[in-house]
């Protein structure tokens, strides 16, 4: 796991752009505390951090090829490098370490870019290719982890943080009002490829870039894969849920072998919820000794999982190590954090994330961590299995009282599955945003850049059933969101977090079973018995079976009561915490003629800063934002 920073073009590099490279790799010292190295030729310059995992000993980069000069920059894991490499020996390569840097190099000089398809793991690298004068990006195909670009001026930069990317001077830092209004509504910090900083792109997961400076033009993006198709899903009578079921387990088990490579200690991230207890159940089958994990929480009564926590350690036999959390700490952690990351967070619990990364990495340097389980297994109800009370309505057949739709939904009737998405995936909604924001801010109208980008989606899902497509634009979008906010937080103790659940041959699968192997309504119960009930009620009330498939495959396998509870939410007390110790940070924001405050109507800030209590879902991203603007002076101007 390392940090990656490099520029690419026709012009030659100068010092001062070699010394920003330096800066920006410098800036990334905690996602690679091991090593650090620059590699620069004409028109190029690549700098990297390391983490080491794989062979220690070697491996160091940026890795050049001493007969071509193609040169890489790599950061990330390939679990399947030993079966590329005997493969590659057997045609007559001769390898100098084990480390997968070098496999890669291998990989791409014997295959070139359709290298890729072999690939199985997390990864964001680039390569210069001097013998075609062309750099070539790419990131995994779940987005584990990030890379971010930005092109102008005749120059392609990128880096693995928008931190390290700030070093370089060209890069304006003025802000995109369109991901602003997605970051409102979602707290997710990019739209798609666009980030918060106008300009600056995100690599998105399964995609690469392809830039040949000598040929002109601009870089070329490509599609490398995608969640499956409706046309390749599978019935019942394809395969049994018995069958699926068997199939899960052996899926996710290879999985949580081969991501236990490593020649470094890997331990795991331990929760009192299903995901991380059958992490433990697996891991600790394979690690040969008593497996290590780590849990946090406060103290603070109901924000803990201790009890939960204490059941599946004894249950699996692991040594596990609990870190309290003290609300005094949240402030300093969360400005920091956002000072390390050059981002706003996403979610509030990011500072307990980085808490936990810190203390583990006492010990071990790869974490195995639950991410994912909930997107692709049908762990959240009310974003996803929502699809039930709109295909009830969508049907006009009766099978849902309208009356119900409306308490549920605050509409008779949603235009489309999209409108209906967002009433239940909104931080703050669209309606209350356009009454706070200012009108020249950002676009509400027909060409809302966020409202065209999950059309985009919806359409691309058309002829998915409404919880397939619910699923899947949820995978897309939350669980990008989830793997970023891992990433950040743990590389920001030196900590590699691996995540099982994204493994892409386990995730295809997945997507082409039938919808019921995932969650569908509690055994016996039919349709017209839930007439008045919407998704809302029935999840409040248990009716509902959610992670099917992963639940029946791991029974016996997990503490009986962990396996059989509701999904719990990792607890932060942030709406009490913005009534006490984050009160006079809102209200600073709030007063600030500079920053996020400008998005708002005056009117609005006088409203807010008299209301009690404190709307802590709007204030939580205008905190963000205000923090942000502050470390890195961004513009905010229209």
């Amino acid at each position: 796991m390392c940090g990656i920073i490099g520029i690419c073009g026709s012009r030659l590099i100068s010092l001062k752009v070699s010394q920003e490279v330096e800066r920006g790799a410098e800036w990334m010292q905690r996602r690679g505390p091991d090593g650090s190295g620059f590699f620069q030729s004409e028109g190029v310059c690549f700098g990297h951090r390391r983490l080491a995992i794989l062979d220690p000993e070697s491996g160091q980069q940026p890795w050049v090829d001493r007969c071509t000069g193609v040169t890489l920059v790599f950061n990330g894991e390939l679990y399947n490098y030993k079966a590329l490499r005997h493969e590659l020996s057997g045609a007559g390569v001769h390898f100098e370490t084990c480390c997968d840097t070098e496999l890669l190099m291998q990989a791409y000089l014997r295959w070139g870019r359709a290298c890729l398809g072999r690939l199985d793991g997390m990864f964001a690298f680039a390569f210069y290719d001097p013998r075609a004068h062309a750099c070539w990006l790419v990131r995994d195909r779940l987005g584990v982890k990030p890379l971010y670009y930005h092109f102008g001026s005749g120059q392609l930069r990128f880096a693995s943080s928008m931190k390290a990317l700030f070093a370089f001077s060209d890069i304006k830092r003025k802000i995109d009002y369109a991901t602003v209004s997605h970051y409102m509504r979602t707290i997710r910090t990019n739209l798609g490829a666009r980030t918060l900083v106008d300009g600056v792109n995100l690599i998105e997961p399964g995609t690469d870039l392809y830039w040949n400076w000598e040929q002109g033009g601009v870089p070329e993006l490509s599609t490398y894969w995608k969640l499956p198709s409706s046309q390749s899903s599978l019935t019942a009578a394809d395969i049994s849920f018995e069958e699926a079921s068997e199939e899960t387990r052996r899926l996710l088990d290879a999985a949580v072998q081969r991501q236990m490579l490593s020649d470094v200690p890997v331990g795991g991230f331990l929760s009192g919820g299903v995901d991380s207890s059958i992490l433990s159940h697996l891991a600790s089958q394979k690690a040969g000794s008593r497996l290590g994990t780590f849990s946090v929480g406060y103290d603070q009564e109901g924000f803990n999982e201790w009890e939960s926590i204490r059941e599946n350690a004894h249950y699996h036999g692991v040594q596990n190590e609990e870190v309290r959390l003290s609300r005094a700490d949240y402030l300093s952690d969360w400005s920091w954090l956002v000072g390390e990351k050059g981002l706003p967070l996403s979610t509030p619990n990011e500072v307990p994330i980085y808490r936990l990364a810190d203390s583990f990495s006492s010990q071990y340097k790869v974490a195995l961590s639950g991410e994912g389980a909930d997107e692709v297994f049908g762990g959240y109800l009310l974003p996803t299995f929502t699809a039930f009370d709109w295909d009830r309505m969508s049907r006009g057949s009766g099978e849902m009282d309208e009356t119900c739709f409306k308490a549920a939904y605050g509409a008779d009737v949603c235009g489309s599955r999209q409108e209906h998405f967002f009433r239940m995936n909104s931080w703050v909604p669209k309606a209350r945003l356009k009454s706070l924001l200012n009108a020249g801010v950002c676009q509400f109208g027909s060409e809302d850049p966020v409202d065209l980008y999950y059309q985009k989606m919806f359409t691309n899902y058309a002829d998915d059933s409404t919880l397939s497509a619910y699923l899947k634009v949820h995978a897309r979008v939350n669980l990008e969101g989830l793997l970023s906010r891992l990433d950040s937080s743990t590389m920001a103790a030196s900590v590699e977090g691996r995540v099982p659940f994204t493994d892409h041959t386990l995730v295809e699968w997945l997507f082409r079973l039938p919808d019921a192997y995932k969650m569908k309504l509690q055994s016996g119960l039919r349709v017209e018995d839930v007439r008045q009930k919407s998704v809302y009620d029935l999840e409040r009330e248990g009716l509902i079976q959610s992670k099917r498939l992963l639940r029946d495959a791991f029974t016996g396998c997990v503490p009986e009561r962990i396996l059989k509870q509701r999904k719990v939410s990792f607890p932060v007390p942030f709406f009490d915490m913005f009534e006490t110790e984050w009160r006079g940070l809102y209200d600073s924001m709030l007063r600030s003629d500079a920053g996020p405050a400008q998005l708002l109507c005056s009117d609005v800030r006088d409203m807010l800063l008299n209301e009690l209590p404190v709307d802590a879902m709007l204030g939580w991203p205008l905190v963000n934002l205000f923090l942000w603007q502050q470390e890195f002076s961004i513009e905010f101007s229209s």
